[in-house]
């Protein structure tokens, strides 16, 4: 589940992007 999408470009939106995911998870669960 790690795929280097956008590393280096904006680490902060990758941060954001997993954040979302982790939040939408915990929702789902």
């Amino acid at each position: 589940m790690k795929k280097p999408i956008g590393r280096g470009k904006n680490p902060r939106g990758t941060v954001i992007i997993f954040t979302i995911l982790v939040m939408a998870m915990l929702f789902a669960f």
